[in-house]
């Protein structure tokens, strides 16, 4: 035992030392003495990891079962102190003797919920191991430590008996290494394993009567030897315990009674001694306190009484839990901090009463919750959990969250436990009006993101130079969805908006049902993305259709693409402004988009101009008004006035974020005439006559 704890220190696996271990034991010792005369008993799981070198059941390393039930009762009758030579303590010692009230059950359950006898029989690598190879040893066959008290039994090297790894405290960060719980348990040689008193097996002459895996769960349950491992001095701490003479060093062989170390009578009857097993009899009323105090308080241990192990399971229950999906989380947002829920489905034939949740972020260490007394959560049903505040980084990140243990025990089906989303944090903004054609770099301002991780949205040459497209015509995965999300758009200087897109796509079902119907969506956040819950636009299979000509091609003419309109009126005045073009894969064609422009108007039908800008009369015709209608390449300001033929200036004034709106000019108190309107945009100066009367 010390030599593996210290395997641990050393690694920094466990940061405790002795020191800090005693004093977090001493604090919860104080109610354990009642417990030793209690009713109520402990009851501990076991696994026996048989680790042979190949023989048949029940000879050599390969022991019997037999010699392993030996061994189980030989722990039940020495903790609980019913060995029949428990007579054989020496009357000074008789009454600070001590009995657990505890019982040690080869585990009923594995841990996926079958019936089992509590012995696994696994063909080790090698054919000797010792504590320099505990971890493969171990990882040859391994139960949840948390369920069950592991028992390894193979061939140990060396004069090597056996050895345990010790609890430790739940305090926070001393235990740093996750796999700890991977090698919890106890090693014994199989020449020492069980007992002759119930079965001519074949065991060490000194060490046959099961008392080296006594010794060992003492060890396992927080009981030090008996001298203290302190070099041979007498006083100091010891074994921690007060009711166990000061003794110096070990005992070895069968001794006589009485023998004198530190001026008192050793105790080398003590199960934690050295002595041969026919001289051992005995646990003190103090170390089994100190045991329960474990018990009770130590990480592996307090678990280990309500495991499943104990329970005979019921070979009809099917107890299957699926994370149907991520909620509340949307993929593009401003805010780094989220709470997601998740919706969970019983998929199993038994009421779910509990489960465990673990999620993490961009691979990062796993957090589990374990979500108890669940109520309601019946067959065929759904319930939503929700996660606590999660923190994202800005750019993309995945989540990642699994579901598992409902019950207690392993899903029958753990292919549906997992999902991971992708959420990306994107505080890119602009203002309207706003063109994209994706012609040049727009990824910094515009995101493309599919939340599940599956197919994207991707660029690709169409006869408007570069447009979008989802390749849904290879696309074999239903449901999977790509969006399209817009920089966050300030409209508050707006009062009316609206936005056009072009889209090209051709309905082809591929079963001849034509029920395949791909869908778009035009989604819209009025809260920097957080949420999406406003739809614009939802269209599907045919009605989505450019035409009835079911083909699969890039799109190579206008007459390929249609035109559509979103009235965005509804948002004016509003400066946190996302919209997010959603196509959802069914197994269809593919679809393009181009050509996303935003208007601070909601006309369904803008004037159509080719030219930078045109000039024409309003209507009904007012002598004094006209309008300019601009469409410029990229958001600028212009300049324009309004001159007489005399070159006086009659209406003066500079635009700013001009784009693809119309202006209307009014030239009150003006004369019938001829009049020139220039205008400068950008370093272009443009002059037009226009005519002002009836």
């Amino acid at each position: 035992m010390i030599e593996i704890q210290q395997n641990l220190q050393n690694k920094r696996s466990v940061r405790e030392s002795n020191e800090q271990f005693e004093k977090w034991l001493k604090q919860r010792q104080v109610n354990a003495a009642a417990r030793t005369t209690s009713e109520d008993k402990l009851y501990i799981p076991v696994v026996v990891h048989v680790i042979h070198r190949g023989e048949a059941v029940g000879v050599g390393t390969n022991i019997s079962d037999e010699q392993i039930v030996s061994q189980i009762k030989v722990l039940n009758d020495d903790f609980n102190r019913l060995n029949a030579d428990a007579s054989n303590t020496p009357a000074e010692f008789q009454s600070v003797a001590g009995s657990m009230t505890i019982e040690f059950v080869l585990a009923k359950q594995d841990p996926d919920g079958e019936e089992t006898n509590g012995i696994v029989r696994v063909r080790g690598s090698r054919t000797s191991w010792s504590t320099s190879n505990d971890g493969a040893l171990k990882a040859t066959s391994y139960w949840p430590a948390e369920d069950y008290l592991n028992i390894w039994v193979t061939n140990l090297s060396s004069t090597l008996l056996g050895y345990a790894q010790f609890p430790v405290s739940d305090l926070a960060g001393l235990e740093d290494a996750d796999d700890n719980r991977l090698t919890d348990g106890v090693v014994i040689d199989y020449l020492v394993f069980g007992s002759i008193d119930d079965g001519s097996f074949d065991l060490e002459d000194d060490f046959n009567k099961g008392r080296t895996t006594t010794h060992e769960v003492g060890h396992y349950l927080g009981l030090r030897h008996i001298w203290g491992d302190d070099d041979g001095a007498c006083g100091g701490d010891g074994d921690y315990v007060s009711d166990t003479p000061d003794q110096s060093e070990e005992s070895s062989g069968c001794l006589t009674h009485p023998q004198t170390t530190c001026g008192v009578h050793k105790m080398f009857q003590n199960y934690m001694d050295y002595t041969d097993d026919a001289c051992m009899n005995m646990f003190t009323q103090e170390q089994v306190n100190r045991m329960i105090t474990v018990m009770e308080n130590s990480p592996r241990r307090k678990t280990l009484p309500e495991s499943k192990g104990l329970e005979v399971p019921d070979g009809t229950s099917v107890r299957d839990v699926a994370l149907v999906s991520i909620t509340e989380l949307s993929p593009v947002r401003c805010e780094e901090s989220a709470t997601p829920s998740l919706v969970i489905r019983n998929n199993g034939n038994v009421d779910v009463t509990s489960l465990i949740v673990s999620y993490s972020i961009n691979e990062g260490t796993a957090t589990t919750a374990t979500s108890s007394n669940i109520t309601g959560f019946a067959p065929g049903t759904e319930m939503t959990f929700t996660l606590p505040s999660l923190n994202f980084s800005a750019g993309e990140n995945t989540l990642a969250v699994t579901v598992s243990k409902p019950n207690g025990y392993n899903d029958k089906n753990t292919s549906d436990n997992a999902l991971s989303k992708i959420v990306v944090v994107n505080t890119a903004s602009d203002v309207i009006p706003l063109r994209q054609n994706f012609d040049a770099s727009f990824k910094d301002q515009w995101t493309l993101v599919n939340p599940s991780g599956g197919m994207n949205w991707e660029t690709i040459s169409t006869n408007y130079s570069q447009s979008l497209y989802f390749n849904a015509a290879v696309n074999q995965t239903e449901g999977d969805a790509a969006w399209l999300v817009s920089p966050v758009l300030d409209f508050s200087a707006a009062t009316t908006a609206s936005v056009f897109f072009d889209l090209s796509y051709r309905y082809l079902s591929t079963d001849g049902n034509r029920n395949d119907l791909d869908n778009l969506q035009v989604l819209a956040s009025a809260d920097c993305g957080i949420t999406y819950d406003k739809v614009l636009f939802d269209e599907s299979g045919t009605s989505l259709s450019v035409s009835n000509d079911a083909v699969n091609s890039t799109p190579t003419k206008a007459e390929d693409w249609k035109r559509n309109y979103v009235n965005l009126t509804t948002f004016a005045g509003q400066s946190n402004v996302r919209l997010a073009f959603v196509f959802t894969n069914d197994n269809g064609n593919n679809i393009y988009i181009d050509n996303i422009e935003f208007f601070v108007s909601d006309d369904p039908t803008p004037n159509s101009v080719t030219n930078p800008f045109v000039v024409y009369d309003s209507d009904p015709i007012t002598p004094s008004d006209f309008y300019i209608t601009f469409n410029l390449a990229e958001r600028q300001s212009v300049q324009y006035e309004l001159m007489d033929t005399m070159g006086r200036q009659i209406v003066a004034q500079e635009l700013t974020d001009v784009l693809n709106q119309t202006y209307e000019v009014n030239a009150e108190h003006t004369s019938t005439g001829v009049y020139f309107l220039r205008l400068q945009i950008g370093q272009n100066y443009y002059t037009t006559k226009v005519y002002m009367g009836k």
